[in-house]
């Protein structure tokens, strides 16, 4: 068995593969990754294994192949905190999201608090959620 490459198509034809930064596992060998937002949204792709080509004119013999339509984002909804102002420990606020959707959204939402190194904490898969913000430096 000779070497493998990965390709791909979308509708306008040919993707370019080689940019590492979306496709990190490049396009030889049998594993592939695509970045996420690598792929357009709504657009289907075809995704062929194959033997590497052996000269420019050369296709190469597709060992496997999948077709993939790329997610689209959810749209049309909004978020809204109430209060909007409080004090830390002692305020209890609620975050709600509604509104949102796409096609076929199956939407989870997840809330939290920044603690300052961009951790978050505590997640809510609900799209309200009830929490209460942690002691901090005085501003």
């Amino acid at each position: 068995a000779g070497a493998l490459e990965w390709a791909a198509w979308d509708r306008e034809g040919p993707v370019d593969l080689s940019d590492m930064f979306r496709y990190p596992l490049g396009v030889t060998g049998a594993r592939f990754k695509a970045e996420p937002g690598s792929l357009s949204p709504g657009v289907t792709y075809t995704f062929a294994l194959r033997d590497a080509p052996a000269s420019p004119s050369d296709e190469g013999t597709v060992r496997a192949w999948f077709e993939v339509e790329a997610a689209v984002p959810p749209s049309g909804g909004e978020c809204s905190l109430s209060p909007t102002a409080g004090d830390a420990l002692a305020t209890e606020f609620t975050v709600s999201c509604a509104g949102f959707g796409g096609p076929g959204a199956q939407l989870s939402y997840e809330f939290g608090v920044d603690d300052g190194s961009g951790v978050l904490s505590g997640g809510f898969p609900l799209a309200t959620a009830s929490l209460r913000l942690p002691a901090g430096p005085a501003v």
